[in-house]
């Protein structure tokens, strides 16, 4: 084996090795993000759920601190919401707040999520329960202060009857003034969670929202949802607080 040949396969080597290494530390998802070109410089949107058995002053110091963080990279906090109710999930499912940030690019994301003063700041609220979903798909409108439907959803790509059944479940929303607001694939940043959709519809009260989820058509069209979809969890929640 030649000189040149050998360098070659040695850098080759440190590739894999880097490759494998950042996998290890952050997760397949924030590297595919860091390497693909396209979504590294497209505007880059991250959806932050929290909880804990803790004060609530607590809680309200982590968000304040992860916007705060946001805003000093150069991106901005477009929404968030309490959670009223959880309509379909589990224990772990109760999210107690949601967070909607934008970054101008990916690339500022994973700069921000691998930088010293994110890990400062998830050490500093050891008691909070977060989970990070990102998408470089943007909402196609804000909630503003409206109640709020949020559905994650694990869903197989092969699956192609999906959006027919989105539509269906969507067919009597505007007998109840609700919108679609967001219909868009998800990525688990920290690599704990399953989901890979997310739905999010919005009315004009709280119990127009309920109303449309006790509709029996609704309540049909979710349990259809729920055989194509492997896993869901389904909250309602009051924007703007």
């Amino acid at each position: 084996m030649n000189r040149s040949l050998a360098g070659f396969l040695a850098f080759l080597l440190v590739l894999v090795v880097v490759g494998l290494l950042g996998t290890w530390i952050v997760g397949p998802n924030l590297v595919s993000l860091a390497i693909d070109e396209e979504r590294r410089n497209a505007p880059y949107y991250l959806l932050n759920f929290e909880s804990g058995e803790h004060a609530i002053e607590y809680r309200s110091s982590y968000r304040s601190d992860l916007a705060e963080l946001v805003v000093s990279d150069g991106g901005q906090l477009l929404w968030q919401a309490l959670t009223i109710q959880v309509a379909q999930g589990r224990v772990q499912d109760e999210w107690q707040h949601v967070q909607l940030f934008e970054f101008p690019r990916g690339g500022d994301f994973v700069e921000m999520f691998t930088s010293s003063r994110y890990r400062a700041i998830v050490d500093a609220h050891p008691a909070v329960s977060r989970m990070l979903l990102g998408t470089s798909m943007p909402p196609d409108a804000l909630a503003g202060e409206r109640a709020t439907v949020l559905s994650l959803l694990t869903v197989d790509s092969e699956k192609d009857s999906m959006q027919a059944m989105i539509r269906h479940l969507l067919g009597n929303l505007a007998s109840y003034d609700g919108t679609l607001i967001w219909d868009g694939e998800v990525e688990d940043l920290e690599d704990q969670w399953p989901w890979n959709r997310v739905l999010m519809l919005a009315f004009p009260t709280l119990e127009r929202a309920e109303s449309w989820l006790r509709d029996p058509t609704t309540v049909t069209e979710r349990a259809l949802l729920a055989t194509t979809a492997r896993r869901g969890v389904t909250l309602v929640l009051q924007s703007g607080t």
